[in-house]
């Protein structure tokens, strides 16, 4: 069982990373077209 802060992190650290791919794509594609 992963300690209730370790969870926070782990979540924000994904978040933050998903948020930065779907930018990053959605900036490609703005850009390709």
């Amino acid at each position: 069982m992963f300690p209730e802060i370790l969870r926070r992190i782990t979540i924000r650290i994904f978040c933050s990373s998903t948020y930065n791919n779907a930018l990053t794509a959605y900036h490609i594609h703005t850009t390709n077209k």
